[in-house]
């Protein structure tokens, strides 16, 4: 992450505020702190959350939400906003051949 973010900094004069994991298979509580410390404002995510987490979100209308790290002592300070997108790997149901 450090080494990417340098090259897109030194390379195109950006830092990335969002970041996507397509097929990340879960994360530690530990993520919400180290994704804010890499200067991450959001972050969206295909296959990161169990099944069952999923399946209550998308029952109560909340795949989206504010990720804090597990520790106190941060308070809000490295909350994240999470999208967690509904159909594994886009927004939007695929539904047959688009062409």
């Amino acid at each position: 992450m450090v080494v990417g973010h340098g090259w897109l900094k030194k390379e195109f004069g950006v830092v990335p505020r969002i970041g996507w994991h397509m097929d990340t298979m879960g994360h530690s509580s530990t993520n919400a702190r180290l994704f804010a410390d890499f200067g991450f404002d959001a972050l969206f995510l295909a296959r990161g959350v169990h099944f069952e987490d999923k399946e209550q979100k998308v029952k109560s209308r909340s795949l989206e939400f504010l990720w804090r790290p597990f520790s106190k002592h941060f308070g809000n300070s490295k909350q994240i906003f999470v999208s967690t997108l509904n159909d594994d790997y886009c927004w939007i149901p695929f539904k047959g051949n688009p062409y």
